[in-house]
């Protein structure tokens, strides 16, 4: 893992300068590029960047291919019963441990070799704060999601099942206090209550095997109306809202991404595969981090195979405004207004 300690470094600077309300995010990936129907070999990969920039290369890359597990089955616990202030906090799937496959750290070294080799001197990061960094990253790209359940305060009053929301937060590596900060900004009401989780992790793009089997372990001990889950997320979650929805199509009512960051590779080409559900876009128009014109490419596109597209393009807005989206009325209600029949 020589090549990507070094390549962390050249991000760090960005992660640093961070803060809870925006987070900058253009970074290159450390999940693999999913769905790709072939595989790029390692011959495959170097003629192209022969032939045009790595970014070039990544965008030719569909959504990212889903890791395969090991040890999958996970015990359920009795912290599912420990409502302690409606939060749940869940840490079993982070036993569970995921293999990469070898073509993503193939990529990494190609990008450093090729694009980044004059940048890998910088001796304004500590070293020792990016040793730390760079083990984060490799643990999570190997295990599963911690994720953080909202239970509303009528769950063990009535013996209904629930509306589901799934928030992919942003940047590159979360925390569970801060997705709880970003849930408590959700809209709700009494009469339509919903479940909210959030998980969280440590690597670039959200990886559909891992909140597939987060959904599981979640529908198998709390009551989940299966017609009404829905997915939304910010940034980098934007984006993952789009990877992991055309990754498991049959299973979201609406989505909402928010913001969705543009790197490594495009998420225009997912468009087809969201032929069959309900999305609703939100992108400042003055957003420097992640990109507005991509935002409305992917509206043109998606609105080529589905009729149910809204757009709201926010004039002045830049990357952030993420509480005031989620604390509307209207947009939430909207989001569970869906059903999947």
């Amino acid at each position: 893992m020589r090549y990507l300690s070094l390549f962390i470094a050249l991000f760090l600077t960005v992660i640093v300068a961070c803060d809870s309300q925006s987070s900058v995010e253009k970074a290159t990936p450390t999940t693999i590029p999913k769905s790709i129907s072939t595989p790029p070999t390692k011959n495959t990969v170097t003629q192209n960047l022969t032939q045009t920039s790595l970014s070039s290369a990544f965008a030719t890359l569909q959504s990212p291919i889903n890791p395969t597990t090991q040890n999958s089955e996970s015990k359920t616990s009795s912290t599912w019963q420990d409502f302690e202030g409606e939060w749940l906090i869940i840490t079993e799937l982070s036993q569970v441990e995921y293999q990469p496959d070898p073509i993503w750290e193939f990529l990494i070294q190609l990008m450093i070799e090729k694009e980044l080799s004059e940048k890998l001197n910088n001796s304004s990061i500590p070293e020792q704060l990016i040793q730390e960094y760079v083990q984060k990253i490799e643990i999570g790209l190997r295990q599963g999601y911690d994720f953080v359940v909202k239970v509303p305060t009528s769950y063990s009053e009535k013996s209904i099942d629930y509306p589901l929301v799934i928030f992919l937060h942003g940047g590159i590596d979360g925390s569970t206090s801060k997705v709880q900060g970003r849930v408590k900004d959700f809209f709700q009401q009494q009469e339509e209550a919903y479940i909210v989780i959030a998980p969280v992790k440590n690597e670039i793009d959200w990886n559909s095997k891992k909140i597939e089997d987060v959904l599981t372990l979640v529908q198998e001990n709390l009551r989940i109306d299966q017609n009404r889950i829905y997915l939304t997320g910010l940034s980098m979650g934007g984006r993952g809202t789009y990877i992991i929805a055309s990754d498991l199509p049959d299973i979201f009512a609406a989505i909402m991404p928010l913001s969705s960051h543009d790197t490594p590779y495009s998420y225009v080409n997912l468009a087809p595969k969201l032929n069959d559900i309900s999305i609703w876009v939100f992108h400042g128009d003055a957003d420097i981090v992640s990109s507005h014109a991509m935002a409305v490419e992917m509206v043109e596109e998606l609105k080529k195979y589905n009729s149910d597209v809204r757009f709201t393009s926010i004039e002045g807005g830049q990357h952030s405004g993420w509480k005031e989206i989620y604390n509307t009325p209207e947009h939430m209600q909207w989001l569970l207004s869906h059903r999947r029949d």
